[in-house]
C-alpha cells in the first residue's frame, strides 16, 4: 500500500500566496524604475546634443567671427544684418529680406525654415518627456531619486561623448553630405555661387561642427562631474542597482 501524501494546510498555503504578492509588486516596481531611466538614458544625450546646436545656431558672437575670420564682410559689409533677418525668419519671427538671394536659394531657405520648426518643435518634446518622465521617477523612487537620477546623468554623460566621439571621426565632408541628403528631399541644398554660399561658407559649417561638439562634450563633462560628486556623496557603488 503507498502512503497517502499529508497534505499542506490551507492556512500555510495562503500565507505563501500572501508573501508572493509582495515580491510580484517589487518585482514590478523595480522593472517600472528600470524603464525609466532607459528612457531617460536614451532622452538626455539627445536633449544635450540639440540644446547645444539650438543654442549655437542663434549665437550672433559665432557668426560674427566667422564673418571676419572668411572675410565675408568684404563681400556684404552688412552680413551681420543680412544674418539677423534669416535668423529671425528661420525662427518664424519675421519676413524675409529675399533682395540678395536667388530663386534656388529662397527654395532652400524654405526647405530649412520648415526643418526649423519642426527641429524646434522636437526639442520641445524632448525636454518636456525628459522633464515629465523624471517628476514619474521622483514620485516612484522616492527618497531613492537622487540616486537614480545621478546615475542618468553618469551614464546618459559618458553615452553623449560616445555619440560625438563618434560622428567626429567620420570625414566631414562625406557627413556634410549625408546630413543633407537625410535632411532634404531635392536638391536645391547643391547651391551655385551666390549670397548663401559666401556668408554661410562649408568652413563656416565645418567650425560649426567643430564648436558644436565641443560644447556638447563640455555640457556632458558638467553633468558626468555633477553625478559622480552626488554618488559620492551618498557613499553609492556606481552599479548597484
Amino acid at each position: 500500500m503507498h502512503k497517502k501524501r499529508a497534505k499542506k494546510p490551507v492556512r500555510k498555503i495562503h500565507k505563501k500566496l500572501k508573501r508572493a504578492k509582495p515580491a510580484k509588486k517589487i518585482n514590478k516596481k523595480l522593472r517600472s524604475f528600470n524603464t525609466l531611466v532607459v528612457i531617460l538614458l536614451i532622452l538626455l544625450p539627445l536633449l544635450i546634443l540639440l540644446d547645444n546646436f539650438k543654442f549655437l545656431a542663434n549665437n550672433n558672437n559665432f557668426y560674427h567671427r566667422e564673418f571676419s575670420k572668411y572675410d565675408v564682410y568684404i563681400s556684404y559689409p552688412d552680413a551681420e544684418g543680412i544674418n539677423d533677418n534669416l535668423l529671425a525668419y528661420l525662427n518664424s519671427k519675421g519676413a524675409l529680406d529675399e533682395s540678395i538671394f536667388s530663386e534656388i536659394e529662397l527654395a532652400h531657405l524654405r526647405d530649412v525654415r520648415y526643418l526649423s520648426h519642426y527641429f524646434t518643435l522636437s526639442l520641445e518634446v524632448i525636454a518636456g518627456l525628459f522633464l515629465l518622465l523624471t517628476i514619474l521617477l521622483l514620485i516612484l523612487s522616492g527618497r531613492r531619486f537622487l540616486h537614480k537620477f545621478m546615475k542618468v546623468l553618469f551614464f546618459g554623460s559618458i553615452f553623449s561623448i560616445i555619440i560625438v566621439a563618434v560622428i567626429a571621426l567620420l570625414p566631414f565632408d562625406l557627413s556634410f553630405v549625408w546630413f543633407h541628403k537625410l535632411l532634404f528631399h531635392n536638391n536645391y541644398w547643391i547651391l551655385p555661387p551666390g549670397a548663401l554660399t559666401t556668408i554661410y561658407s562649408e568652413d563656416l559649417f565645418y567650425d560649426f561642427s567643430v564648436r558644436l561638439f565641443l560644447t556638447t562634450i563640455a555640457t556632458s563633462l558638467i553633468a558626468f562631474i555633477v553625478s559622480v560628486i552626488g554618488l559620492a556623496v551618498q557613499k553609492e557603488k556606481f552599479f548597484k542597482l
